[in-house]
Order: C-alpha cells, then sequence, then structure tokens
C-alpha cells in the first residue's frame, strides 16, 4: 500500500493506492516509507490590535472610508454578460468619477482589471471597444489586462484574437513593470507562442530580487502543455525552491495530462518524477489532482490497483489510513 497526502477544502485528505502487483515503481518512489503524520498549525496575529496605534489607524481608515472600494462599483455590472454600449460606458465613467472618486485615468483600468478577474469576455471586449474609440486608445495597463483576459477564455476568443492583442502592445510599448509582464506572460503562455514569454521574465529577474511566482507557474503549465516536460519541471524546482508554500496543482494537471498524452511506454517513468516531485517537496496536492493520479494507476492494464480516499481522525495531525 502506497500513502499520497493531499488536500480538500477543510480538511487533509489521504489517497490509498493499493496494487496486487506492487512492483519497482513504489518501491522506486519510497512513498510508502513516509510517516502518515501531518502537522496541522493555525496562526493568529493579535499583537498591538488593541494599541492605541492601533486604534489611532482605525479610526484614520473609517473616516476615510466614505467610498467604496476600488472597483466594488463594478460588482453588479460584470455579474452579467451583457456588453455596454459606448453611451453607456460613458454614463457609467461619469457616474463612477463623480459618486466613487475615481481619477479619469483610472477607470478603464480598473474596469478591465475586473472583467479580466471575473473572465467576463463579452463586457471587456465591449469595454476595449470604447477605450479605443477615445482620442487617447486605452493604456498598457487596460491592454495587458484585456491580453490576460483573452487568454483566460478560448471558447470565446480565439488564439488568433488573443496574438493580435499581444502585437498591439509589443509595437506600443517597450518598458514594462513587473505586474505588465505578469499579465504578459500569462497571455503567452495560454498560446503556442508560450516562448516568447521567456525575455520577458529575463528582463525581471535582472531588475527584481525574485521573480513572482505565479511566472514560473504559467511557464510549468505552458510547458507540460506542449509536451516539454524537462523544462516544465525545471520551473517547477525553480517555483518550489524560491516560494515554497505556492499552489503547483495547475501545473501538476498539465504535467499528468501531458503524461498521458505522451508515449505510453515512458509513462511509468514520468509519473514515478512526478511522484519524486510530489515527495522531495512535501506537496499537499489538491484532491483534483490525486483523482488524477488515482485514475492513471487504476487504469494500467498489467495490474490491478484501487485507489481510496479516507478522511484524517480527530487527532491532530495523524492521517486515517
Amino acid at each position: 500500500m502506497a500513502t499520497l497526502y493531499c488536500r480538500s477544502v477543510f480538511a487533509f485528505k489521504v489517497l490509498q493506492l493499493r496494487s496486487s502487483a506492487f512492483k519497482h515503481l513504489m518501491d522506486r518512489t519510497n512513498l510508502g516509507d513516509r510517516e502518515s503524520g501531518l502537522r496541522i498549525s493555525r496562526h493568529c496575529c493579535h499583537s498591538g490590535a488593541k494599541t492605541k496605534r492601533w486604534r489611532d489607524l482605525k479610526a484614520l481608515g473609517d473616516k476615510t472610508r466614505s467610498k467604496r472600494p476600488a472597483y466594488s462599483w463594478f460588482s453588479e455590472i460584470c455579474s452579467t454578460e451583457k456588453a455596454l454600449s459606448w453611451a453607456e460606458w460613458d454614463e457609467l465613467r461619469n457616474r463612477v468619477e463623480r459618486d466613487w472618486s475615481v481619477p479619469r485615468g483610472n477607470f478603464e483600468s480598473q474596469a478591465m482589471l475586473a472583467c479580466a478577474e471575473l473572465r467576463n469576455y463579452p463586457l471587456g471586449r465591449s469595454l476595449m471597444n470604447w477605450a479605443q474609440n477615445n482620442s487617447r486608445g486605452p493604456n498598457l495597463v487596460t491592454l495587458a489586462k484585456y491580453f490576460r483576459l483573452c487568454s483566460d477564455c478560448p471558447d470565446e476568443c480565439p488564439e488568433e484574437t488573443v496574438l493580435e492583442v499581444y502585437e498591439q502592445i509589443r509595437k506600443r510599448h517597450s518598458a514594462f513593470d513587473v505586474l505588465t509582464v505578469t499579465d504578459i506572460v500569462h497571455g503567452l503562455c495560454r498560446t503556442s507562442l508560450w516562448r516568447e514569454s521567456l525575455p520577458y521574465v529575463q528582463s525581471i529577474s535582472v531588475t527584481c530580487d525574485r521573480v513572482p511566482p505565479v511566472i514560473y507557474g504559467d511557464l510549468a503549465a505552458a510547458a507540460f502543455a506542449h509536451g516539454d516536460q524537462q523544462f516544465g519541471r525545471t520551473q517547477l524546482d525553480h517555483l518550489v525552491s524560491h516560494h515554497s508554500n505556492c499552489n503547483v496543482d495547475g501545473s501538476l494537471l498539465k504535467w499528468l495530462h501531458s503524461i498521458r498524452m505522451g508515449d505510453e511506454s515512458e509513462q511509468e517513468q514520468m509519473v514515478h518524477r512526478l511522484l519524486c516531485f510530489v515527495r522531495d517537496n512535501a506537496t499537499l496536492v489538491s484532491r483534483t489532482v490525486a483523482e488524477e493520479i488515482k485514475n492513471w494507476f487504476e487504469g494500467r492494464k498489467d495490474e490491478e490497483w484501487i485507489g481510496t480516499f479516507t478522511s484524517n481522525t480527530p487527532e491532530i495531525g495523524r492521517a486515517h489510513v
């Protein structure tokens, strides 16, 4: 029996894999030799919560919080798939600038940020059409967020359109901050031109102390999606070495998909590498990732695997096996 630790929304779970022919794969991975205990800790920060300085800052915040948070005005609009006309965008901008004190130059970028976070492509596209109709056109932040939005909505926005937005960014601008590079890398990594993101990563690695972890995750996912498992593994190594607490579920799912789509004769070796990565980095995978691993083992023709999930016991730190 081998045990793989995973997590769900409310509790840690344990995936047990049993095989009637327990051969060398799991022996090489040594997952069966790990202790079954998990330490779960919660940290609460109360220091300074009742000090005079804290009360003064809180009073100042309450006094100045007469306006709503940034782009909260957009939540109701983004909840629908309705695209707005140019006249409606003009009316909304005027109302937001009046009622929420949003500077005129920040309106379109904040609105596009909301569209990107909620992946509301119809609304974001109408916003871009409205911004392009203005005399000055969309700014770099708006373009970068729209690029992210387009890349995240492949069913509504084909890759050709995504790359057209990228060309607008590339031709109109030559210098980018870290946040913009993050959006550019995110967008390119969802296209066939994902390797074009590497020079952008190199540019910020020179000027920044640490590359944002989401960039390594995007690069790893793109590499696995296009069959470059070695490069993907390298990016995951960078990610966990610099940001040990980052979520790597998306990259692991891409890795597993790449394994399934690859040469069947090499799948066992590739799964072994993935499990070694999980073991060596003490990664708590999600239930979704664990399900994929379970399905791979149970789908093997030469062995009879049965995977089951069990909950941890009330004892903190002890997994039920």
